[in-house]
């Protein structure tokens, strides 16, 4: 409990509580954001060239202090190293400078700066002559009401308590890891640059170790014991794909074929499939259905998005109707009658293939025989929520798929309690989409080329994040791009956002699909589910504030079609960070090249931070061989899981607590993005 440290009171609590700190091991695991390196002394003249520090100073006068309006001070102080005088000069702070004693040496650390030959440091952190100051010292995340010497404090005190080892004594010797309490210190009290390495590994390795421990325990507990549906007959699936007016791909093949083997065994299936845009994910599910299907069993198709669940149901009702398979969609915007209707018609079986959105969780939704449940955009539920549709049968295969391609390593840490099959390849006939990246200087260039795709018969995205103007950050709103491009050009557009009523969104999607609308100005709602193979350029203003998946994402709205499509990146920044992005996204159209480019720039914590509780590990600068760490954690827990999957041992107590503990959060977690 963090009430049971000293100076932790109910509003600190509440304080630390907002950083993501609510007991002493989120304490212990603070991750500094950085270090201030104190261990050196630093000359007047040493100091100018230095961002930051150390100098042993005499003080040789003393000026009295200044009052301002508003009870204001500046206090003046002359001090000098030996060599060189300096103005010390602290604002709103009297206690300070006076405690100081002219002829003593202290300590201060800050900025040195000079103006008219005179070096001066301002407000600089003021110490007696004391060893211990000389040290790397940690600068933690706050928030308003909290500060470094008090957050310092609670570490400290945190620092004094029991800490139970939770990797077993045979891994921690195997891997030659240093013990958790040595982690500790070395991370809030270091010696050196090298302690704080060792103690990163040793916490990252811990981490990733315990989450994969939990997701490997969740697929134990879900297996164990577990009858999966009876599957044996599979002839359908090949008269089902060969009914196809296309080929699938070697991938798509493959696929299936892991797919149906695993429903074809006594255990229930429980795999992710993980393709890059356009690569074909959802005929690969959609013969998972079938094969369910014509096993006797009912298939829930669930989608994150009406306009998606409506859209893969328009699209293959016809398939599943030459099969004879009855299929209905169930949404939250299904009218009462309607909606009683199917539930009626699920529950007596009549109903073989059902699509829908977090209406089909619904309590009073219920099946005859549920065996299959398909779960589109992963990403956008949580395990929770997958729980929720699983338990409407009698442990059903389960099948989710995600556009977001994962790196391989990081992906056994997202999706450890699930088996991956992966679609790298995309369908034949699809062309490369050229990719620019340019400034807003070429807007009227940019407008002029949406014209020509309109004359030739296309139609346009155009993507923008925000949807009114704000003060604070300058961005282009859909409502901008609307009356400029009608300035420009008389092409029918429209403007869609998450702020219309449901009723005017399906209107305007509808009238894109149908080409009564050449040019979407959009929000990124249209990242997943709006798939009109028409459009053949995507626009996409301040791309430098997304991330290079979510680019690829929106990118893969266009290219669905035998045309050559193009993607136009609007950069409203000339950082290098942002130029090296622009780059990649416009050289690589690989999404899992791209996933792990963009992992690489912004850290794993982006990807993994949410799904932990408290203070992470993950929440660190990425640090060079994380991807190693993850792949010998992987190795270490499947070794512990043949030994102890029930983490039964008394030597495996503590850790069988933090796992729990962390099941506990997963499950609890809305979402894993």
């Amino acid at each position: 409990m963090l009430r049971s440290i000293k100076g932790i009171g109910p509003k600190k609590q509440e304080l630390l509580n907002k950083i993501g700190i609510y007991d002493k091991e989120d304490l212990l695991n603070l991750m500094p954001i950085r270090y201030q390196d104190k261990r050196n002394i630093s000359t007047v003249q040493e100091a100018f060239s230095l961002d930051e520090a150390v100098l042993r100073l005499k003080i040789i006068a003393k000026g009295r202090s200044i009052r301002l309006r508003g009870r204001k001070t500046i206090t003046k102080l002359i001090a000098t190293d030996g060599n060189e005088e300096i103005n010390i000069i602290y604002f709103n702070d009297f206690y300070t400078p006076a405690g100081l004693v002219i002829g003593s040496d202290y300590y201060f650390f800050g900025k040195v700066g000079r103006e008219k030959n005179e070096y001066f440091i301002y407000n600089p952190e003021t110490s007696i002559i004391d060893d211990n100051f000389l040290s790397l010292d940690p600068i933690y995340p706050l928030t308003k009401g909290l500060g470094q010497k008090e957050m310092k404090k609670f570490v400290l005190e945190a620092l004094k308590s029991t800490v139970i080892d939770p990797i077993p004594k045979d891994i921690l010797a195997n891997r030659k890891l240093i013990p958790i309490k040595t982690a500790h210190m070395n991370i809030h009290c270091p010696k050196s640059y090298e302690e704080i390495n060792a103690a990163k590994y040793r916490l990252f390795y811990q981490e990733t170790f315990i989450l994969l421990t939990a997701l490997n325990y969740l697929r134990y507990i879900n297996d164990f014991d577990k009858k999966g549906p009876i599957n044996r007959q599979n002839n359908i699936v090949e008269y089902f794909l060969d009914s196809l007016e296309f080929q699938l791909t070697e991938d798509q093949i493959k696929v299936v074929s892991e797919i149906i083997s695993d429903m074809k065994s006594d255990k229930p299936m429980n795999r992710l499939l993980q393709g890059d845009v356009g690569s074909g994910k959802t005929i690969v599910a959609l013969a998972a259905g079938v094969f369910s299907t014509a096993n006797g069993h009912q298939t829930a198709f669930i989608a994150p998005t009406e306009v998606v669940a409506n859209q893969h149901f328009k699209n293959h009702k016809h398939l599943l109707d030459e099969l004879g398979f009855k299929s209905e969609i169930l949404t939250g915007s299904t009218k009462a009658a309607q909606k009683d209707y199917i539930k009626k018609k699920l529950l007596a079986g009549d109903i073989d293939f059902i699509f829908g959105t977090h209406a089909l969780i619904q309590e009073d939704v219920k099946f005859r025989d549920l065996g299959l449940v398909i779960a589109d955009e992963q990403h956008k539920f949580g395990v929770k929520q997958r729980s929720q549709l699983i338990s409407k049968g009698d442990n059903p295969d389960v099948l989710v798929m995600s556009a977001t391609p994962i790196p391989r390593t990081l992906s056994l840490a997202l999706y450890g309690d699930l088996n991956i099959s992966s679609i790298k390849t995309k369908p034949k006939g699809r062309k490369k989409i050229i990719t620019y990246a340019l400034n807003k200087d070429y807007e009227k260039r940019i407008f002029r080329f949406i014209e020509r795709q309109v004359l030739e018969g296309h139609q346009v995205y155009i993507v923008c994040p925000a949807i009114e103007k704000n003060e604070e950050i300058r961005l282009d709103t859909v409502y901008d791009i609307y009356e400029r491009l009608s300035k420009a050009s008389d092409i029918k557009s429209e403007v869609l956002h998450s702020r219309l009523k449901k009723e005017e969104k399906d209107a305007i999607i509808d009238d894109f699909k149908e080409n009564r609308i050449s040019v979407l100005i959009s929000t990124t709602v249209i990242e997943v589910g709006v798939d009109v193979p028409n459009s053949s350029l995507i626009v996409i203003y301040n791309a430098e504030r997304f991330g290079l998946s979510q680019i690829h994402q929106l990118r893969g709205r266009v290219g669905r079609g035998d045309v050559q499509s193009y993607c136009i990146l609007i950069c409203s920044s000339n950082s290098a960070s942002a130029r090296e992005r622009m780059r990649i996204i416009c050289e690589n159209d690989d999404g899992y090249e791209i996933a792990d480019r963009d992992l690489k720039m912004r850290g794993v914590g982006e990807i993994l931070g949410s799904m932990q509780h408290g203070a992470s590990i993950f929440d660190i600068d990425r640090f060079d061989g994380y991807e190693n760490i993850i792949d010998i954690a992987n190795e270490d827990v499947k070794y512990l899981m043949t030994e102890d999957p029930k983490l039964e041992s008394p030597m495996n107590s503590e850790l069988n607590r933090i796992v729990n503990s962390k099941i506990d959060n997963l499950i609890n977690a809305n979402s894993l993005n």
